[in-house]
């Protein structure tokens, strides 16, 4: 697959469905002769609330955890990103709808209150804004980082019965979408579109998703706050590139939640154990490290688009992991021991104290193993200060034809990418995976 075109994906994608929604409304106004009041205020704002409609599809087929659909997207990570920013545009746009409204609505002597309060009089349309004040409470809830995550997943599924809602209610009010098929033949796509992918997530996903049973061997700690949880297939193994994750539950555990939680395998494909390295940092994760050898776990994946396939064509690759983003690169590691491609490498190990530098020791066994082809440097940043694009160019030399991959908080990586931007790096020679899924 090209880089370029891969990383265009999101672009396309939301390109080619504004382009169809906001044609067929166009046509359908010349075909159904509406009415000359629709501009400035109307028009507008019907087009925004149909753009919004299809936005959410889209978003839920991109969180969907379909294998098929991932590969739309290019990957379920980027996938993921993209449901995040059209969740957010989708809700823009519908504030801006409601907002354009409010004009013809005044000129027209109706009430405002029919606009924004439920039950304001006989004549407000209470379902459409209950179903908008849900958006909206829900949407502020799912961008809340400090909820629990069973709590973010319900609100989801939440979402995706709104969605619904909005457009069983939008493909039965009377005018455009109504009386033009073309139109309403799209916006029936969309909504099954969006509707099943909700339903296979919520629903199916558990019972027809990619799942591989495996058993605990061992939980080992590596730091004060990580460890690694090593399986063992009891029949079919998973299949993944390096770099990919992968969903797991213990469904016959009596205290573990049933939710599936996403982490990066640190393991080599070669390799018969799968080993997931884990940060410590919530409940689920804290009681997954007590979990005890033969404990029984469902293995839903491969899924991510962040490996070093990706760049199949350089031959020459920087890689940053800082804390626990250390992870994908050391699957990545092993496994270039073993697949004779004997590409470039430079890995940088970046942590605030040698402490935290779990896994410091078996890349060290690691890359020495590897002759001269591969790189290695611990960067303690308490010793150090920042590693800086800047640093990492005067040490390997000018950037002609390098791939950069970062792994870490979407902090870091954001940072990192714009000062390897900053030095003459191309966007479509960067890649990064950060650890905010939800």
């Amino acid at each position: 697959m090209d880089l370029k075109r891969r990383l265009r994906r999101e672009v396309i994608i939301v390109s080619v469905v504004t382009t169809i929604t906001t044609a067929l409304w166009l046509m359908g106004k010349f075909a159904t002769l509406q009415p000359d009041d629709l501009w400035p205020w109307r028009a507008p704002s019907q087009l925004l609330g149909l753009l919004a409609l299809v936005y959410m599809g889209v978003g839920l087929m991109a969180g969907a955890r379909s294998r098929m659909l991932e590969g739309l997207f290019g990957g379920l990570d980027r996938a993921i990103k993209l449901h995040r920013k059209l969740g957010v545009s989708a809700l823009v746009l519908l504030v801006i709808h409601l907002l354009l409204l409010i004009p013809p609505w005044r000129e027209s002597g109706r009430l405002i209150g029919d606009l924004f309060i439920p039950w304001y009089s006989p004549t407000a349309r209470t379902p459409d804004i209950l179903v908008f004040y849900g958006f909206v409470v829900l949407a502020v809830l799912a961008y809340n980082q400090s909820l629990p995550y069973p709590r973010w997943l319900w609100i989801h599924q939440i979402n995706g019965a709104l969605f619904l809602f909005f457009c069983v209610h939008i493909l039965f009010v009377p005018g455009t979408i109504a009386d033009f098929e073309p139109l309403s033949t799209w916006i029936t796509i969309v909504g099954l579109a969006g509707s099943l992918s909700w339903l296979y997530r919520i629903l199916f996903f558990k019972y027809f998703g990619p799942r591989y049973r495996y058993t605990v061997d061992r939980v080992t700690d590596t730091a004060d706050d990580t460890y690694d949880l090593v399986l063992l297939p009891e029949e079919r193994r998973i299949n993944y590139d390096p770099g990919t994750f992968a969903f797991i539950s213990a469904p016959e555990h009596p205290t573990l939640p049933a939710e599936l939680h996403p982490f990066t395998i640190s393991s080599t494909p070669v390799n018969r154990e799968l080993r997931f390295s884990i940060r410590s940092v919530g409940d689920y994760t804290q009681a997954l490290r007590k979990v005890v050898p033969g404990t029984a776990m469902d293995i839903y994946g491969p899924f991510g688009g962040f490996s070093p396939n990706v760049f199949v064509r350089h031959r020459r690759l920087v890689l940053i992991g800082a804390g626990i983003g250390i992870t994908p690169f050391l699957s990545m590691l092993a496994y270039e021991l073993t697949n004779n491609d004997f590409r470039r490498i430079w890995l940088y190990y970046v942590v605030r104290h040698l402490k935290d530098a779990g896994y410091d020791q078996e890349i060290q066994k690691t890359y020495q193993k590897a002759d001269s082809y591969i790189d290695y440097e611990l960067w303690i940043t308490k010793e150090k200060g920042r590693l800086t694009a800047q640093h990492i160019q005067e040490e390997i030399g000018e950037f002609h034809d390098y791939a950069v991959m970062l792994c870490g908080t979407s902090a870091f990586n954001k940072a990192v990418t714009k000062q390897f931007l900053e030095i003459g790096i191309p966007r479509d020679r960067i890649i990064s995976e950060d650890f905010a899924f939800r």
